[in-house]
């Protein structure tokens, strides 16, 4: 059976997840190369929770026009081919 390592989550982010726990199975019985997964995995996790207790920040005018632009283009280039029904329009 692969290792196991559980994890408390902290409580600010109990009350999102409903979990108070953390479960990841490390794929692996090496003791050694557990250690060193465990290390990776749990880094991985402290810069997830992280990013959700970040705050988020507005963006400028620019980088909201940049973000509608890619939007428009990959719509425009899915129905370019195929419009679809003419009700949608």
């Amino acid at each position: 059976m692969d290792l196991l390592h559980p994890r408390a989550r902290p409580a600010d982010l109990t009350a999102s997840f409903g979990r108070a726990e953390v479960s990841k199975f490390l794929r692996t019985r090496e003791t050694a190369e557990a250690k060193e997964r465990f290390a990776t995995e749990y880094a991985a996790i402290q810069r997830r929770w992280a990013a959700l207790r970040a705050k988020p920040e507005p963006l400028p005018l620019k980088q909201i026009v940049s973000l509608a632009g890619r939007v428009y283009q990959r719509l425009t280039a899915t129905l370019e081919d195929e419009p679809g029904e003419s009700p949608i329009w």
